[in-house]
């Protein structure tokens, strides 16, 4: 019965010239714009006539949700960051200087995104030496210099290195705070300029100041951790609303609810995810903002439900809870995960 009064619907809206499509699944029944997607040209030319702060910005979302070329981020998000947020003159000053997080970034180097030949390290047993070297920084009080970086990391793993204490010196109130690392790796890697590596690091650079400064995401990461605490509330609210069952599983373990959620917003979900899901939600998350974190946490939740609760050793629920996202996209599918509709009815 219900279908036949949507294909009714449908039907109308269609009459009313309206160029919409229909589609059901077992939760949501959503209208989508069927506008297709834009093509290369069409991007540049949208960009060159449209300022950013006057976008349309359903639009501009809609077609960020579809798969479009990833070479066209090189002009978008400069496109976002240049009209929003001041060029960074001081970025070479900042990032010669030592800063007081140094050792805390070179032991992280490592670790990020380190199933991207990008970040390849340069031997086997770098996170062997790297630690080692770590604890000889901590014991002797070394600055880290050039030479230091040379001997342990690749030439992507320097510039990262460098463009995380170029932050952390320019915002000394936040520093480095870990998670930085995955959202300033995966801009380099989506940014980088082969012919120019320093246009690369400025892309990037200045996108992570958007996001930091204009989208006010380092009070993600300040002392009081406000911000967080908010966001990890809504999800909380999310799942009472609409998975009581899984919240309540969640309530019963032996850890804060934050010890689950906390990752999710640090890193923007590119911790222990594939490429194509972490740029995908880096590129709805500088228009939507945090909306794309709940809206993708919700579902994991729900497509994992039945699953959850027929676990009963809190070990096992403790586990599954904390790589919830990673398994999910590994067995629904990142369409699974990230709605392309805006629309919900």
């Amino acid at each position: 019965m219900i279908f036949n009064y949507y294909s009714k619907l449908k039907q109308l809206l269609q009459q009313d010239n309206h160029d919409l499509d229909l589609a059901t699944n077992d939760q949501f029944i959503r209208i989508i714009p069927n506008e297709k997607k834009w093509e290369n040209d069409q991007w540049k030319e949208y960009i060159q006539n449209v300022d950013f702060q006057y976008m349309d910005r359903n639009q501009v979302l809609s077609q960020l949700k579809k798969n479009f070329d990833p070479s066209l981020r090189s002009i978008i998000y400069p496109w976002i960051a240049n009209k929003t947020v001041p060029s960074p003159i001081d970025y070479k000053l900042f990032a010669q200087n030592p800063c007081a997080q140094d050792n805390i970034i070179f032991r992280d180097i490592e670790r990020t995104h380190s199933h991207l030949q990008f970040y390849k390290s340069k031997r086997k047993s770098s996170k062997k030496h790297v630690q080692r070297a770590s604890q000889q920084l901590d014991s002797v009080k070394s600055i880290i210099d050039e030479k230091l970086l040379n001997d342990f990391f690749s030439l992507n793993q320097r510039r990262l290195f460098y463009l995380l204490r170029a932050y952390a010196n320019q915002d000394p109130s936040i520093g480095y705070v870990q998670g930085m690392n995955y959202i300033m790796g995966l801009l380099l890697f989506l940014l980088d300029d082969s012919n120019s590596l320093f246009s690369g690091e400025m892309k990037a650079y200045q996108m992570f100041l958007f996001i930091n400064v204009k989208m006010n995401w380092s009070q993600t990461y300040n002392k009081s951790m406000k911000k967080l605490k908010s966001m990890v509330q809504h999800v909380e609210v999310l799942l009472q609303q609409n998975l009581p069952d899984v919240y309540k599983v969640i309530c019963n373990l032996d850890q804060p609810f934050i010890f689950f959620m906390d990752q999710y917003f640090f890193g923007l979900m590119s911790y222990k995810t594939p490429l194509e899901f972490s740029a995908k939600i880096l590129d709805i998350f500088i228009i939507q903002g945090e909306q794309i974190i709940f809206d993708v946490l919700l579902r994991v939740f729900t497509l994992n439900r039945n699953e959850i609760k027929q676990l009963y050793d809190k070990d096992e629920q403790t586990q599954f809870i904390k790589e919830i996202l990673p398994m999910s996209i590994e067995k629904f599918g990142i369409q699974a995960l990230i709605p392309n509709s805006e629309i919900i009815i």
